[in-house]
Order: structure tokens, then sequence, then C-alpha cells
């Protein structure tokens, strides 16, 4: 195996660990968005674009390559069997059946290097955004916490205001209610005194024309007791 292709073959290894540790439900997405938003990640991400379409581009030339060599070999190889010829080279070349051995293996580890690298950065994108839907979620939950518990404040105070209204309002009554009858027992009291003014204005006057009706009685006596003694004399 050439050194490129036992590169390849360490980059699938790393892919399928990563997939598998993405894949552990008690490593949860807040974790995994904190490991995506770490220093290191973040100095990758400034290039992560470009390293990753690098790679993509490796792996594709790669797989074409392997793939080519594979047809190659298989036809080689079936050409062999069909014309009778030895199948296994000469001393130092290699049989085109381990050629295309070595060529389905290079396809297979490729194809699955290319194929795990779109899966690794999708799940690390829908991680992401699960991550970051769990802590709008939260962030939404703990408002509405809130907005109840406001609301269950205000329902408590204007339920106080209530009460304090209506007992204020029963107690104005309970005053107007008194203060009627306050009303009406001075109103009573005047009315009495005015009618003991009126009897007293009454008895006033008849006792004023009484006493001019005897003043009046007493004159006359006078007046002929007068007559009389200029009489006598």
């Amino acid at each position: 195996m050439g050194l490129i292709w036992i590169l390849v073959a360490y980059f699938l290894y790393f892919e399928v660990a990563l997939v598998f540790l993405m894949c552990l439900e008690f490593i949860s997405a807040a974790r995994w968005k904190m490991f995506f938003n770490s220093s290191f990640i973040s100095r990758v991400k400034t290039h992560g674009l470009t390293v990753f379409y690098c790679c993509l581009s490796a792996l594709c030339l790669l797989f074409g390559d392997s793939l080519m060599k594979m047809l190659k070999y298989k036809a080689l190889h079936e050409e062999r069997k069909a014309t009778g010829m030895p199948v296994t080279g000469g001393v130092m070349q290699m049989d085109p059946g381990a050629q295309l051995f070595l060529s389905q293996r290079n396809v297979y580890i490729t194809g699955f290097a290319l194929f795990l690298l779109l899966v690794v950065r999708r799940l690390a994108g829908l991680l992401s955004m699960l991550a970051h839907a769990k802590a709008c979620e939260e962030a939404a939950v703990s408002q509405a916490r809130n907005a109840a518990s406001h609301s269950e404040r205000l329902l408590e105070e204007n339920q106080e205001l209530r009460s304090g209204s209506a007992a204020r309002d029963s107690k104005d009554k309970t005053d107007g209610a008194s203060a009627n009858q306050q009303l009406k027992e001075k109103t009573k009291e005047l009315e009495a005194v005015q009618a003991n003014l009126e009897a007293m204005k009454s008895q006033a006057e008849s006792t004023n024309r009484e006493y001019d009706r005897l003043l009046a009685e007493h004159t006359k006596l006078q007046d002929r007791i007068s007559t009389g003694d200029k009489k006598s004399d």
C-alpha cells in the first residue's frame, strides 16, 4: 500500500470514529457546539471551507483514479482468462488479479472516505442547528415562565385592587347610609324646632293680642273711674 493510500485509510478510520462519536446520545448537541466553537476549531473554521473542498477534490480524484484502474485490471484479468494466457505476470510484475484486488480496495477506501466526509459535514451542521434550537427553546421556555409569573402577579394585584375597591365601595355605602340617617334625624329635629318656633310665635301673638285687649279694658276702666270722681266732686 502506497503512502497516499495509507493516509486515505487513516483518514477513513478517523471519519468512522468521528461519526461514531457523533451518534452517541450521551454526548449532547450543546457539547458538540462548544467543541465546534472552541479556539482550535474556530481557527480551523477560518479556512474550513477551503480545507473541505481540497479534501473533497483529492478524494474525488483518488476515487476516479482507483475506479479507472479497477476497470482496467478487471478487463485485463478477464481477457487473460478468456485467451488462456497465464493470469500471473512475470517475476518483477504483479499479476492482474492482485492488481484488481488492490484497485478494488482503493475504490472502497476512497469511496467510503468521500461518503463519510459528506456525512461528517452534514452531521456537524445538524448538531449545531440542534444545539441552537435547544438554546432557543430554553430561552423561549424561560420567557414563557417569566411571562406567566408576571401575568399571575398582575392578576393577584388586580384581584387585590378589586377587593380594595369593593371594600371601599362597601365602606362608602355604609358611611353614606349613616350620613343619610343622620341627615334625616337632623331634618326631623329641625322640623320639630321649627314647629316649636311656630307654636311659640303663635302663642306670643295670642299673648300680645290678649295683652292689648286687657290694656284697652284697663284704659277704659281708668277712664270710667276718672269720670266718676269728677261727677262726685
